[in-house]
C-alpha cells in the first residue's frame, strides 16, 4: 500500500491511487483500515478524468443527383437530405481503467438519464426512411407515387417524434451532481462486493490465460457489469417494480415503468392508474371567444367574469319584463 508521506504526522499521509494497477487499488482497499481513504482517491481520479460527457448533433444524410431533382419525388426527398439527431460520444481511444470505467458511466447517464438523446432502435430506422426510399428509387425499384411518399415520409417522421418524446418522458430525472452521488454508492457496494481473481477462478472453475486475459480487464469488466444491473435495479425501485424471474415489464404512455399482469390487460403505471385531479384547465368564454383560466373543480363555467355579468343583468331584466307583462 502506497502513501504520499507528509512532512509533519501521519494524519497528512494521503493514498496516492496514480500509477497504480486497478487490482492493486482494490486488494489495498480489501486489507486497509482506511478504506474511504482509498475509495476517495479511487472517485476522485474518475471525476478529475478528462474524458468528459460530450452530446453531439449527427445527422442522416444522402444527396438527392442533380438529373432527379425536378421531378416531384426528386423535390420530395430533397427536403429530407440532413436528418438531425441528438447523439453521444460512446467511447474513448484511451486504455487506462480510469477512462474506460468513466466512459461507462458517462455512457449510462447519456442512455439513462439525458432527455435529448433517443437510443430507440425503432427512432433511428424511422429517421432513415427517406433515405432507404431514396436508394430504393435510385435503382429503379418500386416506391409510392409522390403523394403518397410525402405522406408516407411524413407520417414516419411524427411516429419518430412521438417515439423521442416518450423516450425522454422515460428518462430520470437526475441531475449530473445527483448522478455522481448514485455512482459513487453504486462503485462503493462494487469494491466491498469484489472477489479476486484467483479466488473467482477457483470459486468458478475458470481458467484464463494471464497473458492474454489481465486481472485489470477482469475487474473493468465487473465494475461495468455491476454499474448495469445496479442501475437497472435502481430504476425497478424508482418505479416501484418489485424484482424477480418471469416478470414482464412495459412502459406506460407517460414514459414510467409497470408490472404487466398475468392476462396482459393493463396498460397504465401505478400513478396513471390513479386518481388525478385537474388542478387548472383553460375554457372559451361562449360570449366573447375569451381563453379564461379556471381551477379543475369547476364544471359549469361557460363565460368569462365580465359577460356573465352582462348576461346575468339581460337574464334579470328579462324577468322583470314578463313579471310586469303578466301584471
Amino acid at each position: 500500500m502506497s502513501y504520499d508521506s507528509g512532512e509533519n504526522s501521519d494524519a497528512e499521509k494521503k493514498y496516492n491511487a496514480k500509477e497504480k494497477y486497478l487490482y492493486e487499488i482494490l486488494e489495498d482497499y480489501q486489507f486497509s483500515d482506511h478504506k474511504e481513504e482509498i475509495f476517495e482517491a479511487f472517485i476522485n481520479s474518475l471525476w478529475e478524468c478528462p474524458n468528459k460527457r460530450l452530446t453531439i448533433t449527427k445527422y442522416i444524410k444522402f444527396r438527392v443527383l442533380p438529373e432527379l431533382s425536378p421531378c416531384d419525388t426528386g423535390r420530395i426527398f430533397q427536403n429530407y437530405q440532413s436528418i438531425p439527431y441528438r447523439s453521444y460520444r460512446n467511447s474513448t481511444t484511451e486504455k487506462n481503467y480510469v477512462d474506460l470505467i468513466r466512459q461507462k458511466i458517462n455512457n449510462l447517464y447519456s442512455i439513462r438519464c439525458d432527455p435529448d438523446i433517443c437510443t430507440e432502435k425503432e427512432y433511428m430506422n424511422l429517421l432513415k426512411t427517406p433515405k432507404r426510399l431514396y436508394y430504393l428509387w435510385r435503382k429503379g425499384e418500386e416506391i409510392p407515387s409522390a403523394n403518397e411518399l410525402s405522406e408516407h415520409i411524413s407520417h414516419c417522421m411524427e411516429e419518430a417524434e412521438c417515439i423521442r418524446k416518450l423516450s425522454a418522458k422515460s428518462k430520470l430525472k437526475l441531475s449530473w451532481s445527483e448522478y455522481q452521488e448514485l455512482i459513487s454508492e453504486f462503485l462503493c457496494k462494487i469494491f466491498d462486493n469484489y472477489i479476486p481473481l484467483e479466488a473467482f477462478e477457483k470459486k468458478e472453475e475458470l481458467y484464463l490465460d494471464v497473458d492474454i486475459w489481465l486481472e485489470d480487464h477482469f475487474i473493468i469488466r465487473y465494475i461495468c457489469k455491476s454499474l448495469d444491473g445496479y442501475m437497472s435495479n435502481y430504476i425497478k425501485n424508482y418505479y416501484g417494480i418489485r424484482r424477480g424471474r418471469n416478470v414482464k415489464i412495459q412502459r406506460c404512455s407517460c414514459g414510467g415503468l409497470f408490472l404487466q399482469n398475468k392476462k396482459n390487460n393493463r396498460f397504465k403505471c401505478n400513478l396513471c392508474n390513479k386518481y388525478q385531479p385537474i388542478e387548472t384547465k383553460v375554457i372559451t368564454c361562449i360570449s366573447c371567444g375569451k381563453q379564461i383560466e379556471l381551477k379543475g373543480i369547476v364544471k359549469n363555467k361557460k363565460r368569462c367574469n365580465d359577460c356573465q355579468k352582462s348576461y346575468n343583468r339581460k337574464i334579470k331584466t328579462e324577468k322583470q319584463r314578463i313579471y310586469r307583462t303578466r301584471q
